[in-house]
């Protein structure tokens, strides 16, 4: 197989990486704040069981 008929493919496969790492970076930016929630009520729920 010539090598050149794999750079189609290579393009094809940088440009879903990087619409990817688009939508991940939106979503980590939505998830962000839930995340944020729920640590906070983790950390509520230390302080009640170690009765500080």
């Amino acid at each position: 197989m010539p090598a050149g008929s794999l750079w189609p493919l290579v393009d094809a496969t940088v440009e879903l990486n990087r619409k990817m790492k688009l939508d991940n970076r939106q979503s980590m930016k939505d998830n962000g704040s839930w995340i944020m929630n729920v640590g906070r009520d983790d950390a509520k729920r230390q302080v009640e069981r170690s009765g500080l």
